[in-house]
């Protein structure tokens, strides 16, 4: 918030650049030392991992259980 009350030559001398912006050379070294201006994004899970991560869930777990116990009581409805 400090810099958006700031004036334009403070800020510009804080962040090392100029109103015309940076220099080739300037923008060269930025880009090495620092890297492009992208936006992280979050590497996918496949299919399988997704499924595994929500059987995880305790919840799931005890669905499944009762599932089981109920298939082999005979009870296909409640199975279902």
């Amino acid at each position: 918030m400090e810099k958006a009350r700031a004036d334009a030559d403070t800020v510009l001398k804080e962040l090392g650049s100029q109103l015309g912006g940076l220099s080739e050379a300037e923008a060269d070294v930025r880009l090495k030392q620092i890297g492009t201006n992208e936006i992280a994004r979050e590497k996918r899970q496949s299919v399988l991992m997704r499924l595994l991560s929500n059987i995880k869930n305790p919840l799931v777990l005890l669905l499944m259980a009762l599932g089981v116990l109920s298939y082999l009581t005979g009870d296909l409805r409640a199975t279902v």
